[in-house]
């Protein structure tokens, strides 16, 4: 077996994509495995989502999956060119994997550990892509998304199970070899586009405001999940259909 046997072949943004992401953006995007989309969301769709997305996060802030099946704003807002079309731009004709809201209340210590979100699916390909949407402005203060830029181009990496403060199990990969990871700053109307193997976690929020996001996964129609079952399992749990858990 050859080295680059274990080398995942990746796949890149087309450059020029098309009119919704420029030659610059998707350079950055292959570069660096996301890139930062400045006043990607109109305000009045901002508005549109936020009174449903306030409502679900009261009724369980903790787990808010499949958010467009409970909104028919956010469904609008998913399938618009802002958030399919620019996915699509860079992964081509895609269908969704899955979409959440991921809150952190005020003064909430919440550990989202470094991870890639790629290996909670297994997949034939590297073919996946979220678009991320700040609810309000995000910094270091408020438990933002930190990127660890061209940690896409390792492939899939291995990861471990670790616990939050809450007790929630969620997939975990070695950090140490890693340096300079960034904090998204955005404001509210900027979103990111990032690869589904760009490294990233989020910490403690430590002020008296909630920091809500929206994220929503697509995969290449080309792309076949093929999820190991301990990931399978994992991911079971995490969605709330884990049959043992039920009994």
């Amino acid at each position: 077996m050859a080295i680059n046997d274990f080398i995942e072949e990746q796949q890149f943004v087309p450059a020029p994509a098309g009119d919704l992401l420029t030659p610059e953006q998707a350079d950055q995007f292959n570069r660096d495995g996301f890139v930062v989309l400045k006043n990607w969301i109109p305000a009045a769709r901002l508005a549109e989502v936020r009174p449903d997305i306030e409502t679900l996060v009261a009724q369980n802030h903790r787990r808010q999956k499949d958010i467009h099946t409970k909104s028919e704003a956010v469904d609008a807002l998913m399938q618009s060119d802002r958030v399919r079309g620019v996915i699509e731009a860079a992964n081509g004709p895609s269908e969704l994997l899955q979409s959440f809201a991921f809150t952190k209340l005020p003064h909430e210590v919440r550990t989202k550990h470094w991870h890639q979100d790629g290996v909670y699916w297994g997949l034939s390909d590297s073919r996946v892509c979220c678009v991320f949407v700040p609810m309000q402005a995000t910094n270091e203060d408020n438990g933002c998304i930190w990127m660890v830029p061209g940690t896409h181009l390792l492939g899939r990496m291995f990861h471990d199970v670790a616990t939050d403060e809450f007790g929630l199990e969620n997939l975990r990969c070695e950090m140490s070899a890693f340096r300079d990871p960034v904090p998204l700053v955005l404001e509210a109307g900027d979103a990111v586009l990032a690869h589904t193997y760009t490294v990233h976690a989020s910490f403690h929020n430590r002020t008296d405001e909630p920091r809500i996001s929206l994220g929503f996964h697509f995969r290449n129609v080309g792309t076949e999940l093929q999820l190991p079952a301990p990931y399978r399992r994992l991911q079971e749990r995490r969605l709330g259909r884990d049959p043992a858990r039920a009994a």
